[in-house]
């Protein structure tokens, strides 16, 4: 049986080929660089990324990724019309939440469709009634200030109730970095 090659450079080629199977190692001390640029993140960190729910991460945290102590950030999620489902959000470190309001998307919803945050299962806010027209704006009317601090890599989670109709929104959350 012929050995089989899982990695190799084409002849001609300016590329590095990968086979199924084959794996790149970088070793401590070494870097993996983009466009010149040396990736830092930690294989942890990555891993943690491969875990999120599409659509949900770094990206849709606007400027809260890289919030020092008091600073605020906002959360957006666009959120599609589905069954009742939860939406995990690992927070990258302990947050307050002091906000949340959203619009509409996707046409008119039904009655007691609605959405609430939580802190990992304990309410946050009440229920934000998902029950209007396509592009009108809901917010919060309470926030309980036993349940707005959620901890570092706890989750953030989106609790959305559909009774008919459409249940798509966009979300936005106010947090604060907390010590």
């Amino acid at each position: 049986m012929a050995a089989t090659t899982k990695i190799e450079i084409p002849q001609g080629a300016d590329q590095l080929l990968v086979h199924s199977g084959g794996l790149i190692d970088v070793e401590s001390g070494a870097s993996l660089k983009l466009a010149g640029t040396a990736l830092t993140p930690t294989a942890a960190e990555i891993n943690k990324l491969a875990a999120a729910t599409p659509g949900i991460g770094p990206a849709n945290f606007a400027n809260v990724a890289d919030l020092g102590i008091g600073a605020e950030g906002i959360l957006r999620m666009d959120v599609a019309d589905a069954a009742t489902q939860n939406i995990d959000v690992a927070m990258p470190y302990k947050v307050r939440v002091i906000d949340a309001w959203g619009f509409k998307s996707g046409g008119a919803g039904g009655a007691a469709n609605t959405v609430k945050l939580q802190n990992v299962t304990n309410d946050i806010t009440d229920a934000m009634v998902l029950n209007i027209n396509d592009n009108v704006r809901f917010a919060v009317g309470t926030l309980d200030d036993a349940q707005q601090e959620i901890a570092a890599a706890a989750n953030l989670r989106i609790v959305t109730a559909k009774a008919g109709g459409n249940c798509a929104f966009r979300l936005y959350v106010r947090v604060l970095r907390v010590a």
